[in-house]
């Protein structure tokens, strides 16, 4: 039987298909009505940040009556937007032939009208985001009226909300422990360099507050980037970082000023934060010279090639012999280094990658008490004595070479250095030093030294990779350490050989390898704790007994030693 409606011109049939296409369009706006009868997603957020204290009553108050308006508001417009559609379809039915609709044209009408429902949906969609982005906008605006926000980002971060202006309060402390016994030739020579002043012991056990550095860094004006950074560790007080750059400059890149780092060396630009062990490895003397004289003041520019896969920097800086940056001496103590990385291989953001780099340091001595030297300790810096070291060499400078290889295969790096020193100091005649005899004739040393690390995060993490910098940096825990949440952080095995020779040329700094295995575990982001066991072993270093008539030459061969550390780093 058909249905029919009466009208005042009499009886008119209302095909059945017609009656089915305003069904389905009454059913597909239905959910939208439901929704509006109750509470929309902004007002139940309102309900949610009252509770948590986010907002004030008052602010409730407004924002809640703010909602409800917008909600009758709309509640309307879908009303009247169901009442055209259906005098839309009444008229389409009206002018449908007496003939009955076909399946084909029933089911294009069914999918119209459901296509105009997900429309619709999308839309309420859509307005409900903006709600809740209005309501969220008009809170932070009422807390922060000068247009500041300020959260939690590995640090106290403030910032602008158009981004200008940046200020991210921070800073990370490592706090060591770690004993360190040694063979009777180690004992002999600490005992023969002892002084009134100062005590070398090549045995025994200590802490040492290795680094503390309070840091702000910051953005202004959006192109101009800054950093301060004081160390009072090892029980000294120095500036560490103190610079500014800008950024994005036509035809240059970014020009850093300050006191820095030198761009030189994988290992040496990588922070101390991310280091994958707890000292870098013997031949960073040859980046830094004394190990303390790893930051200098100067001009750094650099930049990034070939969308990110490649980045070169040019610097020069006035080599400075304190932690002060300060310097005042004749012209020729200054420091010239290039820099070049490439990305051949990289894949997944760095899941996968090869890291290739090379880097060239001109070291220019010749003002007439410019002098260079190289040391270090066994990579244990609680210890005092310097298990390879070359003493003061009166030189003219030194020209340096550095290619870097870095590989990383998921949860597998590999990382290596070489390094080569070669010293202009022809027919000079040492300073009395630890290692050499006043008088001693120098022909022109010619150093050299290598690491090869590699790591396995067992957990599954890699260890990432700053394009701009060409730099590896820390891996973050795929689930932090937790008891409640049965998370155990990231965990890394680590194994290095490393080795630096500094005898060449009338110089017998000794030639010392070291063999290192340790374990690193990462809790979360902020707080990581490292292990490292060292094998010390030392070859041809010479060092001087007695002073005056009476000095004389020892020399160490096939000296040992065995290192138990452990660093625990905070950083923030």
């Amino acid at each position: 039987m058909r249905s029919r409606i009466i009208t005042g011109g009499g009886v008119k049939r209302w095909r059945p298909g017609v009656l089915a296409t305003v069904l389905l369009f009454s059913l597909a706006l239905c959910p939208q009505g439901l929704a509006l009868a109750g509470e929309t997603v902004a007002e139940q957020l309102l309900d949610i940040m009252k509770a948590r204290h986010e907002i004030t009553q008052k602010q409730y108050r407004d924002l809640k009556k703010q909602a409800e308006q917008e909600k009758a508001a709309m509640k309307a417009a879908i009303t009247r937007q169901v009442e055209k559609q259906l005098e839309a379809r009444k008229a389409v039915a009206a002018a449908v032939p007496e003939k009955e609709l076909t399946q084909k044209q029933k089911t294009a009408i069914a999918e119209q009208v459901k296509k105009q429902a997900e429309e619709q949906k999308k839309a309420q969609s859509a307005d409900i985001e903006a709600q809740v982005r209005k309501a969220h906008a008009q809170v932070e605006k009422e807390k922060n009226p000068n247009g500041f926000h300020t959260v939690w980002r590995n640090g106290i971060v403030t910032q602008s909300d158009d981004g200008l202006f940046k200020l991210h309060v921070g800073g990370y402390a490592e706090v060591d422990f770690g004993a360190m016994n040694s063979d009777a030739q180690l004992k002999e020579m600490a005992k023969s360099l002892s002084t009134s002043s100062t005590t070398y012991l090549s045995n025994g056990y200590g802490t040492e507050i290795r680094r503390l550095r309070p840091t702000m860094s910051g953005t202004l004006w959006g192109n101009i980037d800054f950093e301060s950074q004081m160390d009072f560790g090892d029980g000294n007080t120095r500036v560490a970082n103190l610079w500014a750059r800008v950024n994005d400059v036509p035809y240059i890149g970014n020009i850093q000023i300050g006191h820095q780092k030198e761009n030189f060396s994988l290992e040496e630009l990588t922070s101390d934060e991310w280091t994958t062990f707890m000292e870098r490895a013997l031949p960073n003397t040859f980046a830094v010279g004394n190990v303390n004289k790893d930051y200098n003041t100067g001009v750094k520019v650099y930049d990034q090639e070939l969308d990110k896969r490649m980045t070169w920097a040019l610097g020069g800086y006035i080599s400075q012999n304190n932690g002060a940056g300060s310097f005042w001496g004749n012209y020729g103590n200054t420091d010239l280094d290039v820099r070049l990385t490439a990305l051949p291989w990289y894949v997944d953001k760095g899941w996968d990658i090869l890291h290739i780099g090379l880097s060239y340091s001109y070291k220019d001595r010749s003002a007439s008490t410019a002098t260079l030297d190289y040391d270090s300790t066994p990579e244990f810096h609680i210890t005092n004595l310097y298990t390879i070291e070359t003493g003061e060499i009166p030189c003219t400078g030194a020209n340096t070479i550095n290619p870097e290889l870095g590989l990383g295969v998921g949860p597998f790096s590999l990382h290596a250095e070489y390094f080569n020193a070669m010293v202009n100091a022809n027919s000079k005649l040492a300073n009395a030093t630890p290692s050499n005899l006043a008088g001693t004739k120098i022909y022109n040393p010619d150093f050299d030294g290598y690491y090869a690390e590699v790591s396995y995060l067992l957990t599954g993490e890699n260890r990432p990779y700053d394009v701009d910098e060409g730099i590896f940096t820390r891996p973050i825990p795929l689930h932090n350490y937790s008891w409640k949440t049965g998370g155990w952080g990231a965990w890394e095995l680590t194994a290095r050989v490393s080795n630096a020779n500094l005898d060449s040329g009338g110089i017998t700094g000794g030639d010392e390898t070291d063999f290192t295995a340790g374990v690193n575990w990462y809790l979360n982001p902020n707080f990581k704790v490292t292990m490292n066991y060292i094998f010390a072993n030392i070859y041809d270093r010479t060092y001087v007994v007695g002073s005056g008539a009476s000095a004389k030459l020892k020399s160490l061969n096939d000296a040992n030693a065995n290192i138990l550390a452990m660093r625990m780093l905070f950083d923030f």
